[in-house]
């Protein structure tokens, strides 16, 4: 992911700001210079991802590629030219997931783009007659001196900790929605956008055995196009299928593979995890959480001022010994993969939705799926706006009265409501054409696009992040499959049933343990819902007997409970909040009911998140660093 910021205007003072806040969140940064417009991207990230010639300059944060493999300076001259002159969305001979701007001088004009769901963040703001941007909101709200925005800072501390609509923390500084195109020409015609709709195209007829080769062909294409030239990877690998469908994907070829697990050698994850990287002939590599679930702010605060994304303290380990390992290496993710279970149709991946499921595909009986109609989705419009709203108003308690101070609940539901618009009508944009899938795309554009996203983010302090499941053409088939082969795993499992996963299908996973893949459907459901009910009577027994020291799974597995009695845990969350914005004593309890086993551990998320938040907004509003303590910024002028 790179990391770059950019100006287009007279105002000296906004450049100097803007350069000084680059420098203290990136330290030493590369900056060019077209007319008006200077960009500044972190020095690290200047070759591969800055595009520069004599009348475009741009910058890209992940990747677009055509089919040629993903070979930067190749194929970067090509998509700036691409979305920035040619007609919006880009066509199916381009992938990948992106973010980018460009200035041309030609046409006086700023262009920022991003990909169908938009996870790599793109922030612009209007600074008097001049345009700003970049991928850093602590850049530009250290330029701009913007203040808190009590509704954008709600909604981020608030499950599943997403901005609606292109509502960010700050006041006046907006974020680019999912698909878009915005244009911003310095002549005055002001900001024009466009939308790729792409997803959700007509709904193939093919059999299930068809689409699940179709749909492996696809990502293995994808993976090969990630990868490109490079020799050496990392693949981010679990005791699941979504990481194995990478492992399996990787181009049989002189390939260095590593494999990196968070959790200890002794959980059934982790070996799970080193039997399928063995499989492919891949090292594999662990690294415990124990001590790094809730570091201490010192040791998150620099990768917060580069990332904005410190959520997931699993992957401490892990980063810390990437960025110890220079250079950057790409690192595979089977983030998304989960798509081709259509998991995120939640009518039909709750508990009872399955087990009825289940019975019905016993006798015969198919699942009904509802058309869309202006009726169902106006419906859906109306229940979703109900839900979120009562959650985030509930959440209330937890910000600061200087930050709610001036602001009633009445006008917060109805900034709330004036977002969710915007965010349905991405939704009904892509006109799904069955109801389920409203909740798939608002999910992919909101959980995923702001959890997942941030995971990336956070990951690209130490590698080069790459998602294949991500990706643009991967998504826009995937949502043109019908969803009745993809409920159930059924395309999923006839994937695992395809020849070239012979080997890793041997392997159990972490959710259904001990037989293999390939065991009956039938075979497979039994296990997974006895080890799942299991869980849950050991669980609920611990909860009760606050016993920690006993079994608390069926199967040897993180034990968080530890973390949470950690001696420096409580000092640890609590260093996390300044008070100025988000109260940390609600958050604090959490920490000891989970402790006191009053609640379970599985998670910490719900504390990160809006710890994340607190601290970006005390680097927001901090005073830029004077000229002396200062990272040298070189120049690079295009003329």
């Amino acid at each position: 992911m790179a990391k770059f910021c950019f100006y287009n205007g007279d105002d000296v003072n906004v450049v100097n700001r803007l350069r000084l806040a680059a420098v203290f969140c990136w330290g030493e940064v590369e900056e060019a210079v077209l007319d008006s417009f200077r960009l500044f991207i972190a020095a690290e990230d200047h070759r591969l991802f800055h595009c520069r010639t004599a009348t475009v300059i741009g910058a890209i944060s992940g990747y677009a590629q055509t089919d040629i493999g993903l070979n930067y300076q190749s194929c970067t001259a090509e998509f700036f030219s691409e979305f920035s002159d040619n007609k919006w969305p880009l066509g199916n001979e381009w992938t990948g997931s992106f973010a980018a701007a460009a200035y041309s001088s030609a046409k006086e004009e700023i262009t920022l783009c991003n990909d169908v769901i938009g996870h790599f963040p793109l922030y612009y703001a209007h600074v008097g007659k001049g345009f700003i941007g970049g991928t850093s909101l602590i850049a530009l709200g250290r330029s701009l001196g913007s203040e808190a925005d009590a509704v954008g800072v709600l909604q981020r501390i608030t499950v599943p900790f997403c901005n609606y609509g292109r509502r960010t923390l700050l006041k006046n500084i907006f974020r680019l929605l999912p698909g878009e195109r915005l244009k911003w020409n310095a002549n005055g015609l002001g900001v024009r956008s466009e939308y790729d709709n792409s997803l959700c195209g007509m709904i193939t007829k093919t059999d299930l055995h068809s689409s699940a080769r179709e749909v492996w062909d696809c990502l293995q294409n994808e993976i090969a196009t990630a990868i490109g030239n490079c020799q050496k990877i990392s693949i981010a690998t679990s005791g699941g299928w979504d990481s194995r469908l990478i492992l399996g994907g990787i181009p049989k070829s002189k390939l260095s593979v590593n494999c990196l697990t968070y959790g200890s050698e002794g959980l059934y994850e982790t070996r799970i995890a080193r039997r399928c990287a063995e499989a492919i002939g891949a090292s594999h590599e662990y690294f415990p959480i124990e001590g790094k679930y809730f570091p201490a702010r010192r040791q998150i605060e620099t990768l917060v001022k580069e990332t904005e994304s410190a959520n997931y303290f699993e992957w401490f380990g892990i980063i810390e010994n990437g960025r110890s390992n220079r250079p950057k290496v790409p690192l595979l993710l089977g983030d998304l993969c989960e798509s081709i279970d259509g998991r995120y149709m939640t009518a039909f991946s709750t508990r009872k939705a399955r087990i009825a499921s289940f019975l019905g595909g016993m006798i015969g009986k198919r699942e009904i799926f509802e058309e869309s109609s202006v009726a169902a989705f106006e419906r859906w419009c109306d229940e979703k706006t109900i839900e979120i709203t009562s959650g985030l108003l509930a959440n209330l308690k937890h910000l600061s009265a200087e930050l709610t101070g001036s602001v009633s609940d009445k006008q917060i539901a109805a900034a709330i409501a004036d977002d969710l618009k915007i965010s349905f009508a991405r939704v009904g944009d892509n006109a799904p054409p069955f109801a389920a899938m409203y909740d798939e795309l608002f999910i992919w554009f909101h959980r995923i696009r702001f959890l997942l996203g941030n995971q990336i983010s956070w990951l690209s302090s130490a590698f080069n992040p790459i998602s294949p499941g991500l990706s643009t053409r991967f998504l826009r088939l995937i949502t043109s499959i019908h969803p009745q082969q993809r409920i159930r795993k059924r395309l999923m499992n006839a994937i695992v049933d395809l020849p070239e996963f012979d080997q890793l299908s041997r392997i159990p996973s972490a959710q259904i343990p001990f037989i293999s893949s390939r065991a009956p459907g039938l075979i497979r459901d039994v296990f997974w819902g006895l080890r799942s009910a299991l869980d849950q009577i050991l669980i609920k027994r611990t909860l009760k007997s606050k016993n920690a020291g006993g079994r608390q799974r069926v199967l040897p597995s993180l034990d968080y409970v530890k973390e949470y009695r950690r001696s420096s845990t409580n000092e640890n969350v609590e260093g996390w909040f300044s008070g100025s914005y988000i109260k940390s004593g609600g958050y604090l309890r959490l920490v000891r009911e989970r402790a006191d086993l009053d609640a379970w551990t599985l998670i910490n998320v719900d504390i990160a998140a809006p710890a994340n938040v607190s601290i970006i907004l005390d680097l927001c509003r901090s005073e830029p660093q004077s000229p002396a303590t200062n990272t040298v910024a070189t120049a690079v002028v295009c003329t």
